[in-house]
């Protein structure tokens, strides 16, 4: 990601993150901690979604993810044949010695 994005991402306000204070834990077991072990498991376990699914970040934000992070850019016409097998040895298309 870009630093533009990543400093929109993170911003203290208004950025995706949830502030502490947006964090609310119950949980009806014994444990006398803040952040009990269940309530942890559940932070891990959304860790992990977020790990494998980053953009579920700007679904629970309500955001639209695509306004943020913008399409490829369309293929260069013949651009796929510019390093062609013809082209030479690599030495040649970088202009180095691999020996």
């Amino acid at each position: 990601m870009s630093p533009e994005l990543l400093e929109i991402l993170c911003a203290p306000e208004g950025g995706l993150f949830p502030a502490p204070e947006e964090w609310r834990f119950s949980c009806s077991c014994p444990d006398w901690a803040d952040l009990c072990k269940h309530a942890a498991a559940v932070l891990y376990a959304f860790g992990v979604m977020l790990d494998k699914q980053p953009e579920l970040l700007f679904t629970l934000r309500g955001m639209d993810s695509s306004v943020l992070i913008p399409k490829a850019p369309e293929p260069v016409p013949g651009g796929e044949d510019v390093l062609d097998v013809d082209a030479g040895s690599l030495s040649d298309i970088f202009g180095i010695s691999l020996d």
